[in-house]
């Protein structure tokens, strides 16, 4: 994840300073808002793919992608995309995200991420739309998330997904994960549901985890069960 750089420009209250020499002085590096297009993604493969959790992959497993192009000191592009499978239709095979991210690190505690994404679903297209989502990490224990979508489950009604997570660091590479979410929405036919999600993660590279969760909601029965307490495996790529 990139960072968010603070640069100082010196400047003589008697004379102009130009750059070089403030750089020198100061043994900073010139701030820039041009494009580098340096790529970062993440790869994750999945046992059985559980999204806000509802079931995406119909208990197979899934390959999870995201691509993003640097546009900035803060501005990201890409797209994300995993394999599903009857979600609305039997021949639901895909769902892609096109994505503009915007990296805000209000501190060095306080990281945010906003994302702007275009859903598509592959093949019956019912659940196109978009979402807005602001993600929060505080002390690298703490997250939070916060999600529009004018779309929820091909419904053409909006939703409002809110959840808050905890992460202990148990031993060396091991730490254990809590998250607890609730999805708001307008369809008189879908009742609002918690989900809870744990998670046993294994970290021993910077650029690679393994993980064992468990997940469920609290409405179980609708949606054609997608929503039934299950366990699942991860392995995740940076790259």
């Amino acid at each position: 994840m990139a960072r968010v750089f603070s640069f100082l420009i010196a400047c003589s209250l008697t004379g102009e300073l130009d750059a070089q020499t403030a750089t020198a002085a100061k043994g900073k590096e010139v701030s820039t808002t041009k494009p580098n297009f340096s790529a970062s993604g993440t790869a994750s493969l999945i046992s059985h793919f559980i999204h806000h959790g509802l079931s995406m992959s119909n208990k197979n497993p899934a390959i999870n992608a995201q691509l993003l192009l640097n546009m900035g000191s803060q501005f990201k592009l890409g797209f994300w995309g995993s394999n599903i499978r009857n979600v609305t239709n039997p021949d639901d095979n895909f769902w892609v995200k096109y994505l503009g991210v915007i990296v805000i690190d209000f501190s060095k505690d306080v990281k945010t991420l906003l994302t702007v994404a275009d859903n598509r679903f592959y093949t019956s297209q019912q659940r196109n739309g978009q979402s807005f989502t602001a993600d929060f990490e505080i002390k690298n224990k703490y997250t939070a998330t916060i999600e529009l979508n004018n779309n929820f489950e091909g419904t053409s009604q909006a939703s409002q997904y809110i959840s808050a997570g905890y992460l202990y660091r148990w031993k060396g590479p091991w730490f254990a994960l809590i998250n607890l979410g609730y999805t708001n929405q307008k369809s008189d036919g879908i009742n609002n549901y918690i989900d809870i999600r744990t998670e046993a993660i294994y970290h021993p590279l910077p650029k690679m985890k393994f993980k064992f969760g468990l997940t469920g909601t609290s409405d179980s029965g609708q949606m054609n069960s997608r929503g039934a307490f299950t366990y699942y495996l991860a392995g995740d790529f940076d790259f």
